[in-house]
């Protein structure tokens, strides 16, 4: 291998992301799963000086369960739920909301400061594909490029200390009638004689 590319450093990164969190352990693990320092060239020669700047969040212990806020896990919308989880976190300083197993149906989901979700295994967050949730505009990144634009469905700005962590799912509600299309020609949608199949 001549270089680095971006399909080994993002593996090196998910591999690092499932460790424990160790402090000080981060940078050593993803050092394992790249190639030698001898070996980056170019631009990718500062990837062992991001990735030794990296730090692990830090997030109090304390959790708000979203089952406690109001959430069943039973498909329903549980939009309220995790906007009063957020708030919760953000007056107490931060902590760690619960999403304990089921289904959850959600709009944006705005992160504040110290906070971590964490998707416990059988957890389940479907975004809801209705383009009106995600505004008004927030300040975001589109393919690289700093816009104003639709909500991310998780987002967090000018915060510090975020996390998402947890074995569970989180489906991001695309179909053939909302996001997919907006990205141009799709082959599944178009050879698909089920207009609704995701």
């Amino acid at each position: 291998m001549t270089g680095l590319n971006r399909r080994v450093f993002l593996q090196s990164l998910a591999a690092a992301a499932a460790l424990p969190a160790v402090p000080g352990l981060l940078p050593q693990a993803v050092a394992m799963s790249r190639p030698p320092r001898a070996e980056y060239a170019g631009p990718w020669a500062r990837v062992p000086k991001i990735l030794s700047d990296i730090q692990l969040p830090v997030i109090p212990a304390r959790d708000f369960n979203l089952r406690d806020l109001g959430a069943q896990g039973e498909g329903e919308d549980a939009s309220e739920a995790f906007a009063a989880a957020v708030e919760a976190s953000r007056k107490a300083g931060g902590g760690r909301i619960v999403v304990p197993a089921g289904k959850y149906r959600t709009g944006p989901i705005h992160l504040a400061s110290n906070t971590e979700l964490h998707l416990q295994e059988g957890a389940e967050i479907h975004f809801i594909p209705e383009p009106e949730r995600y505004l008004p505009a927030v300040k975001t990144r589109w393919e690289g490029m700093e816009m104003m634009g639709y909500s991310p469905l998780i987002y967090a700005h000018r915060c510090e200390n975020i996390a998402l962590t947890g074995k569970g799912l989180i489906d991001g509600g695309a179909d053939c009638h909302t996001w997919w299309p907006w990205k141009g020609k799709n082959t599944k949608c178009d050879n698909s004689t089920n207009e609704g199949d995701t």
